[in-house]
């Protein structure tokens, strides 16, 4: 009876074992609902913070190019200015529909 090689066992049984371990949904932050090169309009609110507002379907005077787990990169319209924003200073991400 042939026997079968300890190290082929072993990649078996990590082989079967990585596939049983459920993967946990992915969480969602604050930024889930934006994505990189999407328009928007950033307003300054009292305090330094900052208020996001996303108009579907409208032009932005700015860009998201980049979104962090705690932070959100915007570019304005000519590229000349990119703002770096932490997490703590958004107040509030507004995303409004425009009537069909």
């Amino acid at each position: 009876m042939p026997r079968i090689p300890y190290a082929l066992a072993l990649i078996v049984l990590l082989n079967a074992t990585t596939v049983a371990v459920p993967q946990e949904p992915a969480r969602k932050t604050i930024f889930s609902s934006l994505r990189e090169g999407q328009k928007i309009t950033l307003k300054e609110t009292q305090g330094g913070r900052f208020e996001i507002v996303v108009l579907k379907d409208a032009p932005g005077v700015s860009k998201i190019t980049e979104i962090g787990q705690d932070y959100i990169v915007i570019v304005d319209t000519f590229g000349f200015t990119e703002l770096r924003i932490p997490v703590t200073s958004i107040t509030a991400i507004r995303s409004i529909k425009m009537p069909r």
